[in-house]
């Protein structure tokens, strides 16, 4: 069954508290207050606007990895262009009655701009946030991307990604989005909307070519000083895992503890297809950057894009062999200096990072996954 409460508050904390929800789209109330909530397992997902002309370019913009999750998407589509997406199931009418135009304010924005939002309603957790889009309804096109926090952890990534576009981009201009507003009392941030061509899931020289141009030239840092973090988190963890897990932790971080400099990088953090698009047909660029580090180590971006798939996807494969022969990486690794006994130790890092992270973050399933990746990599490499 669906939280209504929840509901109310998501859209309160978008709108204003001072609105009027009702539950169904009255057509006394103007197309820009008349949505549509969309949920799925009674949890909801989206509210889209009535008229698909204030939301299509929103949820095109979207696009599900998986064949089965991707034909469910576009049956959906085809439906919200048919003005019949009352007819899907877990599709409910939700009216707003108050004139949206004047709530952007809190975004930063004057009080006449005429905008129309499209809300995507994360998975639960402790990140869990609304991702809204705000669409011009004067020219159908997506004017910016708000963020608002829903999880006890969300405000804090929020805050965190605006502090690094900041600096990203004064840094690596091009290759991100554009910070436009942040307000820290309230935890909302507004960037800039890339729009671009979905990328598709094989790895290729274009995703090298980003990684590539992340790179830190004149900066150094080690293993060794990524392990110290790495163990201080685990030993905050000790009363929440196992001690055979711990265990194997503690293993791990010290045949990784390394000396050898090598070149900083920014990561991105969760560098995935869903999160890179084509913005001229021929450049990558990604968003979604709560996650990023100035400081972070060669190839661990490269890796998440390989594992987080293997992961999400259910597509199971030895990740580790399978990268290390790829051209493309066999040229970039070439370029970078690293030997597969550094590689085999950045793997392990970057698996011991997220493994920790899914531990903070009360992620079982990935937690599951990066522990048995580290398992499995022990017993071949090492």
């Amino acid at each position: 069954m669906l939280d209504n409460l929840f509901i109310e508050k998501i859209i309160c904390q978008v709108f204003s508290e001072d609105l009027s929800l009702t539950w169904d789209n009255s057509h006394d109330l103007p197309l820009e207050n008349r949505f549509w909530l969309i949920s799925s397992a009674n949890e909801p997902r989206w509210l889209v606007p009535h008229n698909p002309k204030y939301g299509l370019s929103v949820l095109q913009q979207w696009r599900p990895y998986s064949t089965a999750s991707y034909l469910k998407w576009q049956l959906l589509l085809m439906a919200y262009r048919a003005g019949k997406l009352h007819r899907l199931p877990g599709t409910i009418p939700v009216g707003i009655a108050a004139p949206t135009a004047k709530y952007w304010k809190c975004m930063g924005y004057p009080n006449e701009q005429h905008l129309v939002p499209t809300i995507y309603i994360g998975t639960p957790g402790v990140t869990r946030k609304a991702v809204v889009s705000l669409v011009n309804s004067e020219t159908n096109e997506i004017a910016s991307i708000a963020k608002y926090s829903l999880g006890r952890m969300a405000e804090k990534t929020i805050l965190r990604e605006a502090d690094i576009l900041t600096h990203f981009i004064a840094e690596k201009p091009g290759l991100s989005p554009h910070l436009l507003y942040v307000n820290e009392q309230t935890g909302i941030s507004v960037q800039t909307a890339l729009e671009g061509r979905h990328v598709s899931k094989p790895l290729a020289q274009a995703h090298i070519d980003l990684l590539s141009s992340l790179s830190r030239p004149g900066i150094t840092l080690s293993l060794q000083q990524h392990v110290d973090q790495l163990n201080q988190r685990l030993q905050t963890l000790k009363d929440r895992v196992e001690v055979s897990a711990r265990q194997m932790g503690e293993a791990v971080l010290k045949q990784i503890d390394d000396p050898t400099p090598l070149t900083a990088t920014w990561i991105h953090g969760d560098f995935a297809p869903w999160n890179l698009k084509w913005v001229d047909r021929q450049r990558l660029v990604a968003v979604d950057w709560e996650d990023a580090r100035p400081d972070g180590l060669p190839l661990y971006d490269l890796f998440h894009y390989q594992y987080i798939q293997s992961h999400l996807l259910r597509a199971r494969k030895n990740i580790l062999d399978l990268t290390w022969k790829h051209p493309v990486v066999s040229r970039y690794l070439g370029f970078l200096g690293i030997d597969r006994l550094q590689y085999n130790r950045l793997a392990l890092y970057y698996l011991t990072d997220m493994w920790i992270k899914s531990l903070e973050r009360n992620k079982t399933a990935d937690g599951n996954f990066f522990k048995q990746e580290i398992s499995y990599t022990l017993q071949g490499v090492l």
